[in-house]
């Protein structure tokens, strides 16, 4: 059973921020365009797994690698 849990894939998505905008906006955009965050570079991210929120994360890096450290887990009551 481990090893098959330890070789499923699964779907991790972290959030950088959230913004609203209209689909006017949305269909306009371009290779190159900026969007700007509502939210600092030093926020914190949350880190969904298959669609749930499970951790609470920051943005750093591993060697030229961008990454997240993940710092509170998320519980579920």
């Amino acid at each position: 059973v481990l090893d098959m849990i330890q070789s499923t894939d699964c779907e991790v998505m972290v959030q950088l921020s959230e913004l609203e905008a209209t689909l006017e906006d949305i269909v306009n955009l371009k290779v190159g365009d900026l969007m700007n965050l509502p939210q600092g570079v030093d926020a914190p991210l949350k880190v969904h797994i298959e669609g749930q929120p499970a951790w609470i994360g920051e943005a750093g890096r591993i060697g030229q690698n961008r990454a997240v450290k993940l710092n509170t887990k998320i519980c579920k009551e």
